[in-house]
């Protein structure tokens, strides 16, 4: 994959970091939960799996099961999507 695109394997370790980063940032303060949870719940499990049964496997795998539970979940009244959505029904 990374010879047909020209992207060096340095940009995608990078391109990843910026990914977690900016979806952990939104479940942090509450912006576009579900989607950043599916995501992130989705990219830890292909870790987890990736990995296999490590220490860090299971710790992903955890994390990926959390994020997805998340998912499920939802927002609560303490975030922003819930501000927002409160805004337009108001």
């Amino acid at each position: 994959f990374l010879k047909v695109s020209g992207i060096s394997g340095n940009n995608v370790v990078l391109l990843n970091g910026v990914l977690e980063l900016v979806l952990g940032t939104f479940l942090i303060i509450g912006l576009y939960v579900r989607f950043s949870a599916l995501i992130l719940a989705i990219h830890l499990f292909g870790i987890a799996f990736s990995i296999g049964f490590t220490p860090l496997g299971v710790r992903d795998f955890g994390l990926a099961f959390a994020t997805l539970a998340l998912y499920f979940y939802g927002y609560d009244k303490y975030t922003l999507d819930y501000r927002f959505e409160k805004k337009i029904v108001s």
